[in-house]
Parts: structure tokens; C-alpha cells; sequence
């Protein structure tokens, strides 16, 4: 479906980001430069292209000349959004994940946080967060009003918060063993691959025992604008 750039399976990283696109080269490039100067920097990027044909394959070009840690992935004709991500997903080599939506963005230490709270608790199978908002032209940014506690989402608890979408998916860091059970039953479901995703997440976690830890402090920014899909 594409090609590879810069791939180097002897230096696996420790966190891989996924970033779908298609003609976004208007926004693109702020997600990409948010990942790429987190503080935490044992990570890689891969980028997958469905298509495009602005200009964002010659933006992620010279982005992946510039950093090594960014890869691509180009389809050469369009392909369903699911298709998308899976492709995006089949190149990664972490052993944590975020996907995250072209046209938002993470605050620097957005990966050290996570890191720091998979270390603390071992069995969680993802670490989440409040996001905020920013608006269309990425200028201005809007903390929540309010946010959920901190703490352990489990069980019950847990299937809620995928329900209310206060789980969000480009707010989180992923192990990488449990989305691997539950993508391919999320990719064919039907529905919004983030929602089904978050909500066979917590169901697996309720027959294994597994958990999310939820921090406060918004460090991930929802761009809200014209065309979104959910």
C-alpha cells in the first residue's frame, strides 16, 4: 500500500506515535512538531499518508530529513480511514502507543507524565488525561472547566468512561499487548475507531484485571474546527 522511510529495527524505541492523515497539511504540521520535541525523546513517529494531495507529502518530507525518529507511510490511492490506522499501526516497534488525530497536539511533557505513571502501576494497560480545546487557527487554547478525579478507572468505572468518551483516545498512552488483542474487533466494528476501541479496552480489562490511570492537568489540545467526523 506504500512505502517505508528510515526504518531501523536494531533501535527499537520505547513509545511509538501514530498520526493519520489526508489532506491536512493546514494543521499536519503542529501535531507532528508537538510529538517530535516531547520531553521524553525515546520515541518514533510514523506518519501515515491516505493519499493526500495538498502538500503534506512534500511537508513530511522535509520533516523526515530534518528527524530521523518521523517514518511515513504513503498509500497511493485513498483508503477507508480504518485502513488508515491499521496501516499506520503495522509499522510501529514500541512497546506503548499513541494515536494521535492530525489536527491536534500534545504539550511537551504530555509523554514523560504517562511514562512516569506506567512505571508507578504496572498493570494498567494505558494512562489518559483531560484535553483541551483550541480553536480553529490553533491560537488560542480553552482549559475544561472542570475535570474528572485522578486515580485508578476500573472495572464498571472504567466500561463508563469509554461510554461518556471522558477516556479519549488521542489523550492516552497505550501498552501496546492489549490494543493488539482488541484493534482488529475495533477496526471491523463499524463505529468510531476510538469509541469501539476505548470500549473493548475496558472490557478486556475487567477479565484480566487490568486498569487506567487518569491524571488531571489538560496537556493535549482537541483543535476544534469545520469537518470533523465524531
Amino acid at each position: 500500500a506504500g512505502a517505508r522511510t528510515g526504518l531501523n529495527a536494531d533501535s527499537a524505541p520505547r513509545v511509538s506515535v501514530v498520526i493519520p492523515t489526508r489532506n491536512r497539511a493546514w494543521c499536519l504540521p503542529r501535531a507532528v512538531e508537538s510529538v517530535l520535541t516531547q520531553t521524553a525523546g525515546d520515541l518514533e513517529l510514523v506518519v501515515a499518508d491516505n493519499a493526500s494531495e495538498d502538500d503534506t507529502p512534500r511537508l513530511l518530507a522535509a520533516a523526515a530529513a530534518a528527524d530521523p525518529r518521523l517514518r511515513v507511510v504513503r498509500r497511493h490511492t485513498p483508503g477507508e480511514m480504518v485502513a488508515n490506522w491499521s496501516l499506520g499501526l503495522a509499522q510501529v516497534r514500541g512497546d506503548l502507543l499513541l494515536l494521535l488525530m492530525d489536527d491536534d497536539w500534545l504539550q511537551p511533557e504530555f509523554l514523560a507524565r504517562r511514562l512516569a505513571a506506567l512505571e508507578e502501576t504496572p498493570r494498567a494497560l494505558a494512562v489518559t488525561g483531560p484535553h483541551a480545546e483550541g480553536s480553529e487557527d490553533g491560537s488560542e487554547v480553552r482549559l475544561p472547566e472542570s475535570e474528572p478525579p485522578a486515580g485508578l478507572l476500573e472495572g464498571t468505572e472504567l466500561v463508563r468512561a469509554a461510554l461518556s468518551r471522558s477516556w479519549f483516545l488521542s489523550s492516552t498512552l497505550y501498552r501496546m499487548e492489549p490494543l493488539q488483542r482488541c484493534w482488529p474487533r475495533a477496526s471491523e466494528d463499524g463505529l468510531v475507531p476510538d469509541y469501539s476501541l476505548n470500549l473493548l479496552l475496558a472490557l478486556d480489562a475487567q477479565t484480566r484485571g487490568g486498569c487506567v490511570v487518569r491524571l488531571r492537568g489538560a496537556d493535549m489540545v482537541v483543535r476544534r474546527h469545520g469537518g470533523q467526523h465524531s
